[in-house]
């Protein structure tokens, strides 16, 4: 990435995906396959944090990740303090295996938040990507908990081919029963066009635009949605002025909590 110039054009996080770990020690921490890495991840994390980079890492907020490794649900604390310790900037958090925990809002916002909550306790400034695939109207809380957060199903490398295994056409917006995947450009962007820039406020949506350019397309889709090629019929996202933190924002109370009287 820094030979071909990808760093100096604005290219900053390196991200490892599923399949680095092989279980847990003794001690409940997570460990790095020793076959990939035989110098461990922390080794992995200074060679690009010396390349000028961030280095980033994966997890899913399940028993286990989407390619059935070990995930974090109920040990997001030690796995948080793991991530801190081996030099992590950006976690990118998955859905899979999620053991039920969803299908309401606050099912899955009480999920996440044990992450972020653990991340924040490190002391360590880690972008929190949280990648629940738009499920549970994420766009009406997961600014409270991440910096950046999935609004759609899976993306696919078409511009606008309509696929059954993305059901909903994008006409619908985001209010769309089932993500889904296999999702051309179109359909996200038509999705995520009716959002509210407020919504933007203390972060980043991210709508998947592919896995080499994930973070610049959700930077792109923060400052210049306005200018982007959707639906005429369908309203546009000023662009918001503020700038995304490289740490978990701090909650001031869950966004369900009941008003006082």
């Amino acid at each position: 990435m820094v030979d071909v110039g990808l760093r100096d054009a604005g290219y900053h996080y390196v991200v490892l995906d599923d399949c680095w770990s092989q279980g847990r020690g003794e001690n409940g921490s997570l460990v790095a396959n020793t076959t990939r890495f035989p110098r461990g991840i922390r080794h992995v994390s200074d060679r690009i944090h010396e390349l000028g980079m961030g280095f980033g890492m994966y997890s899913s907020a399940g028993s286990l990740t989407c390619a059935r490794y070990e995930g974090s649900l109920g040990s997001e604390d030690v796995d948080a303090q793991t991530f801190a310790d081996w030099g992590v900037d950006y976690l990118k958090y998955d859905n899979c295996y999620n053991e039920g925990q969803e299908g309401t809002p606050m099912l899955s916002y009480n999920r996440y938040k044990r992450m972020s909550d653990a991340l924040n306790a490190t002391g360590r400034p880690i972008l929190y990507s949280m990648c629940n695939w738009g499920d549970d109207r994420p766009w009406d809380w997961a600014q409270t908990l991440a910096n950046s957060w999935r609004m759609s199903g899976d993306i696919t490398d078409s511009f606008n081919r309509v696929d059954p295994r993305c059901p909903c056409s994008g006409d619908e917006g985001y209010l769309c029963a089932f993500p889904g995947f296999h999702c051309s450009a179109m359909n996200i962007l038509n999705k995520v066009c009716p959002l509210n820039s407020s919504l933007m406020a203390s972060g980043q949506i991210d709508v998947h635009s592919s896995s080499l350019f994930l973070f610049a397309a959700a930077s792109l889709t923060r400052n210049r949605t306005a200018s982007m090629p959707c639906d005429s019929t369908k309203p546009s996202i000023a662009p918001p002025a503020s700038t995304v933190p490289a740490c978990v924002p701090s909650s001031t109370g869950s966004p369900f909590a009941t008003p006082s009287p």
